[in-house]
């Protein structure tokens, strides 16, 4: 899935907030990330867009010199069916837990400047609607701790950027590119994948649950699903386990994160017909570091 990536920000009444970073031990001062969904009616998709450039992009900017927001972007769903439940989300990061409360005042200012600009003569209401929102910052908030070395040491050794080689039957397949951040005082994890041969991507937003004592991402693919996954620890190596997706499977699916030295790792997708009883090896990913 090809995720399209451009900074943008929707209408801040239908944010939704899934993983909230914090920047340190108060709450005012917590960087908070939002999701939104964004439905485009039929056949309006590109000239959506093009109103979010022409219009929201450049309010955007203009918030994003005067210090109102840290970071935005657009995910553009690159699935082509119709019954796509979503065309764009999009991530907003601001530098407060209060989010758009906090420079409300601000941002009218913004607005009342600009000059709404038509596409083919047609408005925001002309061209799509928002599909959902989900306010999940307040649970998140309470599992957050701010990393200490063991959270950091857990998850080091795949912070990064990496290339990703499928093991074939003719020997290994360029197959994508994976960029693996974290957020030392938030304890968060950020991950962004390109498959260089399909359009197909996902992005990942994650943090340290300090009651499960381990680490929960949230996976937004750009074919329209998601998937929530927990790391654990398996001897040396972890497992990445999905606990809540859109995904409908006949097997159940955990990858195996595989430490082979500083430069290198291997995921191994594993696979279960028998509800976990027993595993068997689907394919196997070797990751090399990206000078």
């Amino acid at each position: 899935m090809k995720i399209k990536i451009n900074k943008a920000v929707f209408s801040f009444l239908f944010f939704i907030p899934l993983i909230s970073f914090a920047q340190d031990n108060t709450e005012t001062n917590q960087k908070t990330w939002t999701y939104t969904y964004l439905k485009a009616k039929e056949n309006e998709k590109q000239n959506l867009k093009a109103f979010l450039i022409e219009n929201w992009f450049a309010m955007d900017s203009i918030a994003v010199n005067q210090g109102l927001f840290n970071d935005y972007k657009l995910l553009e769903n690159t699935n082509t069916e119709s019954s796509a439940d979503w065309d764009f989300i999009v991530a907003v990061e601001y530098f407060t837990a209060g989010t758009y409360g906090d420079i409300e005042k601000e941002w009218q200012t913004i607005r009342k400047n600009h000059k709404t600009v038509l596409i083919d003569g047609k408005g925001m209401r002309d061209l799509g609607g928002f599909v959902k929102s989900e306010t999940v910052v307040d649970a998140y908030k309470k599992s957050m701790a701010p990393c200490n070395d063991n959270h950091v040491k857990m998850i080091e050794p795949f912070i990064g950027q990496w290339h990703e080689y499928l093991e074939t039957d003719n020997g290994e397949e360029l197959y994508g590119k994976l960029s693996i951040e974290i957020d030392h005082k938030g304890c968060g994890i950020k991950k962004e994948f390109q498959h260089l041969q399909q359009p197909f991507s996902y992005s990942t937003l994650g943090y340290f649950d300090k009651q499960k004592n381990k680490w929960v991402e949230t996976y937004t693919f750009s074919n329209g699903a998601y998937a929530i996954y927990e790391w654990n620890q398996d001897g040396n190596d972890f497992l990445l386990s999905v606990t809540q997706s859109t995904f409908k499977r006949k097997v159940l699916s955990r990858n195996r994160w595989k430490v082979i030295n500083k430069d290198s790792f291997q995921i191994i997708v594993e696979q279960s017909e028998d509800n976990g009883k027993s595993w068997q090896i689907s394919s196997t990913t070797n990751m090399k570091r990206i000078d």
